[in-house]
């Protein structure tokens, strides 16, 4: 990120900045639901009283709640991953192997905003609504689907941008970094 200009560090910095409060909200729902189920389970054993609303709003939370943390997870490099496959590569490979999968993601992502988009478009144009305990727009629950793949393929494309800095900079067989000028004679190269 060194090498950004100071537009492309504000774009950054203000990413970083809403993927960050994406991931509060979604925390702050995670305690909302918490509470939520605890006063449903009270007014329906102690008063009585179900509240429809719980179950359904819970469903709804929980779909944003994911979509909300995704690219902050991503981002502090916090999502599952098989080691086994790339403990056994040289730190090389391992980039490589990091460079190609992120490029996937990214593509991947790409193409859930294109078909989760037309989708959301096509619940705001024939004015869809899911009628439950909770009469609500379709577009208001599913719009952060693309969102969250959108800033998710953003995120892909930073890791593959890192990959490619450390491929460049560093001789990865030799173990050490590459001076980055051309007429200085690199040292530790294994001929």
């Amino acid at each position: 990120m060194e090498r950004l200009t100071g537009a492309g560090r504000r774009a950054m910095r203000a990413y970083d900045a809403l993927i960050y409060v994406m991931f509060l909200f979604s925390a702050a729902l995670i305690m909302f639901m918490a509470i939520s189920v605890g006063y449903s389970v009270v007014m329906r054993y102690a008063f009585d009283q179900p509240i429809g609303w719980v179950v359904e709003g819970g469903e709804y939370m929980l779909l944003w709640v994911g979509f909300l943390a995704a690219p902050q997870i991503l981002k502090e490099d916090g999502h599952a991953r098989m080691t086994v496959v790339l403990e056994q590569l040289s730190p090389k490979y391992t980039r490589v192997l990091g460079l190609a999968t992120s490029a996937l993601g990214a593509l991947i992502c790409l193409a859930m905003v294109y078909a989760t988009g037309d989708s959301v478009l096509d619940g705001i144009h024939g004015n869809a609504v899911y009628r439950g305990t909770i009469v609500i727009r379709q577009y208001i629950i599913w719009w952060i689907v693309p969102f969250s793949f959108a800033l998710l393929s953003v995120q892909f494309v930073r890791m593959d941008i890192d990959h490619i800095v450390a491929l460049r900079e560093h001789e990865w067989d030799s173990g050490t970094p590459s001076s980055g000028s051309p007429s200085e004679p690199r040292v530790g190269l294994n001929l």
